[in-house]
């Protein structure tokens, strides 16, 4: 089983191995940051559960009003055009979080996570779609 894996990892092509990388490290630090961390953090800045619901459910919305043109955009034109958009919205987030949790303003916090919710919207289904075209015919699945 092992050596199948072994081989299968090292004669995929470069889009494959790209995108393992990415989704191993983007969803542990999301699952880092975004669950457990920012809970604690919104809910000592405010003392209130309240605010702790509105930055998750800013991001679910946004980025459920984001899914349907994003989709859109990963069919109509290149997928890894899309994927380079999403890689500097995706730095602009970032920087954008760090920014309004230094500074502990609630407003840019939620500011920060609906733009995280247009980085999901563009970036998933671009990713999946590149991820799929690179697999061979009948080879997708394991």
């Amino acid at each position: 089983m092992l050596s199948k894996l072994w081989t299968y990892t090292r004669d995929a092509e470069h889009n494959v191995k790209l995108s393992y990388l990415f989704t191993i490290t983007f969803w542990s630090c999301r699952s880092i940051i975004f669950q457990q961390v920012l809970s604690g953090y919104v809910y000592v800045l405010t003392q209130s559960n309240e605010p702790v619901g509105m930055v998750k459910g800013i991001q679910g919305v946004v980025q459920m009003i984001s899914a349907v043109p994003g989709g859109w955009a990963c069919d109509h034109f290149r997928r890894d055009t899309i994927l380079k958009i999403s890689s500097v919205l995706g730095i602009f987030c970032a920087l954008l979080s760090v920014v309004a949790f230094y500074m502990g303003h609630l407003m840019m916090i939620y500011v920060a996570f609906g733009f995280w919710g247009v980085f999901s919207a563009l970036q998933g289904p671009a990713l999946e779609a590149l991820f799929a075209d690179s697999i061979p015919n009948g080879e997708r699945s394991f």
